[in-house]
């Protein structure tokens, strides 16, 4: 985890690109605040999928707060809609799986 925080340090992050920049989510805003659109067709020409989509934005068009932090310029890359689970160590996950 170490190398993991040395390239941070160097501005260095790794993972695919988000697909929801800030330019994209306003278009996305805009188009699904139009009572008429269709979320599935809003995505194609935008080029996400419709879960994509709900997942920064509502379908009156208003920001959820995937897309508010990508506003603010507070986003993590490749934390949209993600919680973060912890694992029993190794030990111990044997033993609550052979108690359970």
């Amino acid at each position: 985890m170490a190398g993991l925080a040395a390239a941070r340090a160097r501005g260095r992050m790794g993972g695919r690109p988000r697909k929801m920049d800030c330019a994209t989510l306003m278009m996305a805003m805009s188009a699904m605040a139009d009572r008429k659109a269709v979320a599935a067709e809003v995505a194609k020409r935008l080029n996400l999928t419709t879960t994509t989509l709900y997942t920064y934005v509502n379908g009156d068009g208003t920001p959820k707060a995937a897309g508010q932090a990508v506003l603010d310029g507070t986003h993590r890359p490749g934390t949209a809609g993600k919680t973060r689970s912890r694992l029993l160590p190794a030990s111990r996950h044997s033993n609550a799986i052979a108690g359970a």
